[in-house]
């Protein structure tokens, strides 16, 4: 999340002050609605129900969690431009 508030910051700062307004408002949609995400197929048992969630306003940018009993773990957050296979196998 820092990388990428800096990243944004570069070019404006008020983008990254957004930017992560809009990370807490998609973490509150996830916390009210744990599966919001769209499931994604990952070669990584430890994360069988791996989620994807665009944050609202800067949609390259992906929320990666995990929906648990009472919870969910957000697992990493990254640009959706990524070669994301790769990570996402070696979460955890």
């Amino acid at each position: 999340m820092r990388d990428i508030y800096f990243y944004i910051a570069a070019d404006s700062e008020q983008a990254a002050d957004r930017f992560l307004v809009e990370l807490e408002a998609a973490y509150e949609r996830l916390l009210q609605m744990p599966r919001i995400g769209k499931p994604r197929a990952v070669e990584n048992p430890r994360v069988p129900e791996l989620r994807s969630w665009p944050i609202p306003g800067f949609e390259d940018i992906m929320v990666f969690d995990q929906p648990l009993e009472d919870s969910i773990e957000v697992m990493r957050i990254l640009h959706g431009k990524r070669d994301l296979d790769p990570i996402l196998r070696e979460l955890i």
